[in-house]
């Protein structure tokens, strides 16, 4: 799912094809920073070891893509999968 109605043109597929470089690695889960094939480049969080339903993890992510902070980078998009290679 996008915010704001974003004109971005990738899916889970182009992600998994993006060049990535790791940023950091917490209890959460890493964080990737992956440049697009078209040379968006996105930050990627993939969780680890997180157990909610598909409904508390899209009403945390629609709190969190709310926020705007001169010191966070923006959330434009999220996306659950209990199996991630979908």
């Amino acid at each position: 799912m996008f915010f704001n109605g974003g004109v971005y043109n990738f899916n889970l597929r182009d992600l998994l094809r993006a060049l990535a470089e790791v940023l950091g690695k917490g209890s959460m889960g890493t964080s990737y920073k992956a440049m697009l094939k078209e040379g968006t480049t996105v930050v990627v969080k993939r969780l680890k070891n997180v157990v909610v339903t598909k409904r508390e993890f899209e009403m945390i992510m629609e709190v969190l893509g709310k926020i705007k902070h001169d010191n966070m980078v923006s959330l434009c998009a999220f996306y659950f999968s209990k199996y991630e290679r979908q």
